[in-house]
C-alpha cells in the first residue's frame, strides 16, 4: 500500500516537554491534527494534549508487548517489533495511519511515547510510503522533572533520566531524517519566530500567512501560566541535584536547536555515542528505580504505620479489662481440674460417640448376616420387601430403608420437597472436526495427562495380572437413575500407550481442538519410578510436537486411590537427598525444547507441596541445583487438590486450581433415586462451577485457573464413589470461556496465560476430553469453540481488513442470478468481490454472463444439497482467508410453494443489493463494533416464534455454539438467510464439525431440514462471537412475518 504526496509531521520528545503546544502551533502551520484527539484535563493539560488517541493506545500496546510502559528505565529492544511475530502490529499501525491520511494532505501526529519507538514506526512510513518530518520538543529537564513530581509522584532523578532517555532516543533516530530540534522555552517567549523558523524548514505556510489562527495561538492558547515549572540552565549547575549527563545533553540540544536542521555531523554522531555509552552504564541503577516505582511510597509506608500504631494502642487499651477477667477464668479453671468429680467425669469422655459406634456396628453386622443369608437374590429382595412393608417404623432412619422407599416409588426424589433439578439440554454425538486452520489459543489451555495405561509389574502385583486403568472403567456401572456410566472411548479405543501411535494420535487430535500442551503426572517415589514408560517415549519421539510439563504426584499410593495414608502400597521417601535427586533425573525433561515455560522458566508443578517435610527448603534447592546446573531459573506451581495457601508459603511461584478437589460443589445425594440399596456414594451438582465462573474474582498471588469438563471415580470406588450430575459439553464450554477471559483480563503476558484441564484422560474418575461413545469429540470441540470465542471477544477487530465487501451468490435458477447481476451492476465505488456457488453442470452458463463484467469473482460448483447453507458454508473459509471484514449474503430464491414467492425475493434484493443499503451497512459495522449481523427491514423475525420443527436441531447447534437453550427465547433470526454480517460474526459456525451428510436429500421440503435450522444457528454464533444482531432499519423482531406462518 502506498500513499503518495501525503504528508506526516511528527512530534517527538519527553512528556511535560511541550509537545502538546508544538502540536497545536503546527496547525497555524496548516497541518491537520485529526478527530480523534484525547481530551483536555484538568491540572494535567488544560488546554489538551492534541495527542490522537488511536495512536497513543497502540503505542501504549507495543511498550507492553517490550514488557515496558512509558515511566520505566529499563532499555528497550524496539528493533523486536520487526520480528514477524508482530506482523499484527506493523497492520495495526499501518491501517490506522492511513485512515488518518485519508482524509488530509498533512498530518501531525504527537504522542510522547513514540520517541521510543521510531524503528517501528519508521517501517511502517516505509511501507506507506509518505514523506515524513520530525520535530523535537525539548524543554529544560529540571522542569520536566518538577511538572512529573507533581503530576505522577516520580522522584527527580528518575524523571532526569528518562528525559534523557527519551530525547537521546528521538536524535539518535532522526539524524539522518529530516528533522528539526525546537526549545520549547523559546516557543513560549518569541512564538512567531519559532513557527517562522519550522515553516521555513519544512516548507509549510508562513504563520503571518493565518494571523487570526497565529494570535488565537500566542494569545489564548500560550498562556504564560501553562507553564507551572520554570527552570533556567543556571539551575542546572548543582551538582548534587542534576546528573552531569543531563547538563551535557541538554547543552547539545540547546546547540541543535540553534541551527534550522538536524544533521548527521561527525561530531553530533560522537556525542550522542558517548551519552549513550554513559547511559548504558547507569543501567543497574535504571532497573533498580524501576522496581522502586512499582512500589508504594515511603509516604504511603509512613502513613499505614501510624494509623496501625494508632489502632495496636486502642486495642490495647480495650483489652486491659480483658486481660484481668481472663487470669481470673484461669485461676477457677485450675481449682475446678484439680476436683476429684471432675477427674471421674472426665474418664467418661471417650464415650460420648458410643451410640454411633454401637449404630455404625450393628450396621456392618446386619449387611455382613444379610450378604450371606442363603437364597436367591430375587428370594432375599422378596424377603426384604415383607419385612420393610410390615415393619418400616424400625428401620426409618436407616439408608437401606430410605432407597428401598424411592425404588418402590413410595417416597418422590426430592430434599425437603424440592425435586431434583436436572439438566435440559440435548445429547448429542459430535463428529470430528476437518480443517486446515489452527485453533486460536488466547491462553494456553495445559491438560494434565495419566499414563496408566500400560501394564507394569507393580501393578500386576497389587491389582491383579494386566492391570492398567481400563480394568476399572470397562465394568464400570450406573448407580442410580440418569447416572452416565460406563465410559466408553471412541476414537482412540481401549488404547495401550506403549504402542507409539497412540501418542501420535493424541498430539494430533490436541493440536487440532487448541490444546496448547500436556501436564505429565510424575511418579517418583524416593528414587524409584513408576509408569514412566510413555513420558519417556514421549521425550525421546521428537515428532511428538505438542509442548509439555511434569507434575509430580507426591503422595502415597493407597488401595483407596486417595493418596490417604489407608493400606499404602508404595510412600514417598521426602528427604534433602530426594529433593537433589528427583531434581537432577527430571532434569532431562526440564531441558527439552518443548518444556512449557514461563517468562523463559520451565514450569514444574508438585501435587502436594504440603506432603513435604520443609517446602521451602525443597523449593530452594531445587532452584540453586538448577542454576548451578545450566537449567537455570524455574517456575514452581502447585495444584490446590488438598492446599490451598498461598504460594510463597511453600517458595513456589504460583498456585493451580483443581477442580473438583476442595471447591464444596451443591450436594444432591438425598434427591437421586439409586438402583441399587447399598450405594453410600455421594452425588454433586456439576452447574455450581458455571455459577462461580460467571463471577471469578481477582486472587491476592498468582493463580492459574482450573476446569474440568466432569468428574465421576465410580468406575474406581463403585457404591462408594463420587460424581456429579448435570455435566455437559457446552456447560463445559462456558467454564471454560468465563476462565479464559478471566486468565487473559488478569495476564498481560501472554506465556503466564494458562489454564489447566483436569483432565485429558482421567476415564476412571470420568474427567476426559478424549472422544467416547456418547458426546463423541463433543468436549474437544467445546474446547476449540471456547477459545474461538474468547479470542473473539478479548482481540482487536481484524487488522487492516480487505477494503470492500464480499457478496456471496448461490446460484441454483439461472434466470434469478440474471436479476442478481442487474442489481451488482448499479453499485459504484465499492470494491466488490463475488464468491459464486452453483449446482454442477451450471458453471459454463454463469461464466458466459460474467465474460464481460469486469467483475471479480471466483466460482465453485457444487453438488445440489444443502440448499444454499451448504454452499455458504463452504465459500466461507476462502473469504476470511482473502481478508474481507464484511459480505453480503443473497440466493436465487423462488419459493415456488408461495404465491409471494417473488415478492418476497425482490424485496430483500432491494434492501441488500443496493449502493446505498451497502454503503449504510458499511458504515453500521464501523461505527458498532458490537454489530455482528444486519438483516433486511422487514426480514429479522423472532426465534421462539417462528420455531416450526426446528426446535430439537436448533438447540443441540446452540449448545456447541456455546449458548443454552434457554436463551434461544430472546433471540431473532434472519428469515431467508439473505444478510449483511462480518465475517468474525460467522466463525463460531465455520468452526463446527459439520459435514454433507448432516443435510438431507433435497425433496423440496419447507421447514424442518437441517438447512432451515442453520438459518438460526447463524444468528447464535454471531451471539457466541459476542456479537449482536439487529435490523438495517434498527426496528425490533417481527411479531408478525409476511412471509410465513408462526408455529410455536
Amino acid at each position: 500500500m502506498s500513499i503518495e504526496c501525503k504528508r506526516v509531521l511528527m512530534v517527538l520528545g519527553m512528556h511535560r516537554s511541550g509537545t502538546s503546544a508544538l502540536t497545536r502551533g503546527l496547525e497555524v502551520l496548516g497541518a491537520e491534527l485529526g478527530q480523534s484527539l484525547m481530551p483536555a484535563a484538568k491540572d494535567n493539560n488544560d488546554k489538551g494534549f492534541f495527542e490522537d488517541i488511536d495512536f497513543h493506545a497502540l503505542n501504549s500496546r507495543l511498550l507492553a508487548h517490550l514488557g515496558s510502559t512509558w515511566d520505566k528505565l529499563a532499555p528497550l529492544q524496539t528493533n523486536s517489533l520487526l520480528q514477524p511475530e508482530f506482523s499484527a502490529l506493523l497492520d495495526d499501525a499501518e491501517r490506522i495511519l492511513s485512515s488518518k491520511l485519508a482524509q488530509t494532505q498533512c498530518l501531525a501526529i504527537k504522542d510522547p511515547q513514540a520517541s521510543l519507538l521510531l524503528p517501528f514506526w519508521q517501517h511502517v512510513f516505509s511501507r506507506l510510503g509518505v514523506k515524513v518530518q520530525y520535530l523535537i520538543c525539548f524543554r529544560n529537564p529540571l522542569s520536566v522533572a518538577a511538572s512529573l513530581r507533581k503530576r505522577d509522584g516520580i522522584y527527580p532523578v528518575q524523571a532526569q533520566l528518562l528525559w534523557a532517555k527519551y530525547s537521546l532516543s528521538a536524535i539518535q533516530n532522526t539524524m539522518t531524517q529530516d528533522a528539526l530540534v525546537v526549545d520549547y522555552d523559546n516557543l513560549m517567549e518569541n512564538p512567531q519566530e519559532e513557527l517562522r523558523r519550522i515553516a521555513r524548514a519544512f516548507d509549510l505556510p508562513s504563520p503571518d500567512s493565518a494571523p487570526e489562527a497565529f494570535a488565537a495561538f500566542s494569545q489564548e492558547f500560550l498562556a504564560q501560566d501553562l507553564r507551572h515549572s520554570k527552570f533556567n540552565d543556571e539551575h542546572l549547575n548543582t551538582p548534587s541535584e542534576v546528573l552531569q549527563i543531563i547538563r551535557d545533553l541538554n547543552a547539545l540540544l540547546k546547540s541543535i536547536a540553534k541551527n534550522d536542521k538536524l544533521s548527521a555531523a561527525e561530531h553530533l554522531i560522537a556525542e550522542c555515542s558517548r551519552l549513550s555509552a554513559t547511559i548504558a552504564t547507569l543501567e543497574p541503577i535504571a532497573r533498580e528505580l524501576d522496581a522502586l516505582n512499582s512500589l508504594v511510597t515511603p509516604e504511603d509506608l509512613q502513613r499505614e504505620r501510624d494509623s496501625l500504631l494508632s489502632q495496636t494502642a486502642r486495642l490495647q487499651d480495650e483489652c486491659k479489662d480483658a486481660w484481668a477477667e481472663h487470669a481470673k477464668v484461669l485461676e477457677q479453671l485450675d481449682r475446678i481440674r484439680s476436683n476429684l468429680l471432675f477427674r471421674a467425669l472426665r474418664t467418661l469422655k471417650d464415650y460420648r460417640s458410643a451410640p454411633k459406634l454401637i449404630v455404625h456396628s450393628i450396621s456392618l453386622a446386619t449387611r455382613s448376616l444379610w450378604q450371606n443369608l442363603p437364597g436367591s437374590t430375587t428370594q432375599k429382595q422378596l424377603a426384604k420387601d415383607w419385612l420393610f412393608r410390615h415393619t418400616g417404623s424400625l428401620f426409618l432412619r436407616t439408608r437401606t430403608y430410605q432407597n428401598w422407599l424411592l425404588a418402590s416409588g413410595q417416597k418422590g426424589s426430592s430434599v425437603e420437597g424440592a425435586p431434583l433439578n436436572w439438566l435440559n439440554e440435548p445429547i448429542q454425538q459430535v463428529r470430528r472436526l476437518r480443517t486446515d486452520v489452527p485453533a486460536q489459543q488466547p491462553a494456553r489451555l495445559l491438560a494434565f495427562y495419566l499414563p496408566q495405561y500400560h501394564a507394569i509389574p507393580e501393578n500386576d502385583e497389587w491389582w491383579g495380572e494386566g492391570f492398567t486403568e481400563w480394568t476399572n472403567v470397562k465394568p464400570a456401572q450406573p448407580h442410580y437413575r440418569g447416572h452416565y456410566q460406563p465410559h466408553i472411548p471412541g476414537e482412540l479405543g481401549y488404547y495401550n500407550l506403549e504402542d507409539p501411535e497412540t501418542q501420535r494420535r493424541q498430539v494430533e487430535l490436541a493440536k487440532l481442538y487448541g490444546i496448547a500442551g500436556f501436564c505429565f503426572y510424575f511418579y517418583w517415589f524416593g528414587g524409584k519410578r513408576l509408569l514412566e514408560k510413555p513420558i519417556e517415549n514421549y521425550l525421546q519421539n521428537r515428532d511428538l510436537d505438542l509442548p509439555f510439563c511434569l507434575c509430580w504426584a507426591n503422595e502415597n499410593w493407597s488401595r483407596r486411590w486417595d493418596g490417604l495414608d489407608d493400606q499404602i502400597l508404595i510412600g514417598q521417601k521426602h528427604s534433602a537427598d530426594d529433593d537433589l535427586a528427583f531434581i537432577a533425573h527430571v532434569a532431562e525433561y526440564l531441558r527439552d525444547e518443548r518444556y512449557i515455560r514461563i517468562d523463559g522458566k520451565p514450569l514444574l508443578l508438585v501435587y502436594r507441596p504440603g506432603e513435604l517435610p520443609d517446602a521451602k527448603a525443597t523449593a530452594a534447592r531445587w532452584r540453586a541445583w538448577c542454576r548451578e546446573n545450566g537449567v537455570g531459573e524455574i517456575y514452581l506451581a502447585y495444584t490446590q487438590s488438598f492446599d490451598k495457601a498461598h504460594p510463597a508459603r511453600y517458595g513456589f511461584d504460583a498456585a493451580v486450581e483443581f477442580p473438583p478437589n476442595g471447591t464444596v460443589p451443591d450436594d444432591v445425594t438425598d434427591s437421586v433415586l439409586p438402583l441399587k440399596d447399598n450405594f453410600l456414594g455421594k452425588v454433586y451438582d456439576w452447574r455450581t462451577y458455571l455459577k462461580r465462573s460467571a463471577k471469578l474474582t481477582t486472587p491476592k498471588y498468582t493463580l492459574f485457573r482450573g476446569v474440568c469438563p466432569s468428574w465421576d471415580n465410580t468406575a474406581r470406588r463403585k457404591e462408594r464413589g463420587t460424581s456429579f450430575i448435570n455435566s455437559s459439553p457446552r456447560g463445559y464450554q462456558e467454564w471454560l470461556f468465563n476462565t479464559i477471559k478471566d486468565t487473559v483480563r488478569r495476564f498481560p503476558q501472554k506465556d503466564q496465560r494458562l489454564v489447566f484441564i483436569n483432565a485429558w484422560n482421567e476415564w476412571a474418575e470420568g474427567a476426559h476430553l478424549e472422544p467416547d461413545q456418547r458426546y463423541g469429540y463433543g468436549y474437544l470441540e467445546a474446547s476449540r469453540m471456547a477459545c474461538l470465542r474468547a479470542g473473539l471477544q478479548s482481540s482487536s477487530p481484524v487488522a487492516n481488513p480487505r477494503p470492500g465487501i464480499a457478496v456471496v451468490i448461490h446460484a441454483y435458477y439461472m434466470d434469478v442470478f440474471e436479476e442478481i447481476l442487474e442489481h451488482i451492476r448499479q453499485i459504484r465505488h465499492i470494491p466488490l468481490k463475488l464468491y459464486i456457488s452453483t449446482p454442477v453442470g451450471q458453471g459454463e452458463a454463469i461464466r458466459n454472463r460474467l465474460v464481460n463484467s469486469n467483475l471479480d469473482y471466483c466460482l465453485h460448483e457444487l453438488p445440489n444439497h444443502g440448499r444454499d447453507v451448504l454452499p455458504f458454508l463452504k465459500l466461507l473459509p476462502q473469504i476470511v482467508q482473502d481478508g474481507f471484514a464484511t459480505l453480503v449474503k443473497v440466493h436465487t430464491k423462488k419459493s415456488t410453494h408461495r404465491q409471494d414467492g417473488d415478492s418476497w425475493r425482490k424485496d430483500l434484493y432491494a434492501k441488500l443489493l443496493d449502493q446505498q443499503a451497502l454503503s449504510e451497512a458499511m458504515s453500521s459495522f464501523a461505527n458498532d463494533p458490537s454489530l455482528g449481523i444486519l438483516g433486511p427491514a422487514g426480514h429479522v423475525v423472532p426465534m421462539s416464534f417462528y420455531w416450526g420443527s426446528n426446535a430439537l436441531a436448533v438447540e443441540k447447534l446452540a449448545c456447541r455454539l456455546g449458548i443454552s437453550p434457554a436463551e434461544l427465547s430472546r433471540a431473532s433470526f434472519v428469515a431467508g438467510t439473505m444478510f449483511f454480517a462480518k465475517t468474525s460474526a460467522l466463525l463460531p459456525l465455520m468452526n463446527l464439525a459439520l459435514a454433507d451428510e448432516d443435510f438431507e436429500t433435497e425433496g423440496g421440503q419447507v421447514d424442518g431440514t437441517f438447512a432451515h435450522a442453520m438459518e438460526r444457528a447463524i444468528a447464535i454464533s454471531a451471539s457466541a462471537a459476542g456479537l449482536k444482531l439487529r435490523s438495517c432499519d434498527g426496528t425490533p423482531s417481527n411479531k408478525r412475518y409476511a412471509y410465513a406462518e408462526a408455529a410455536l
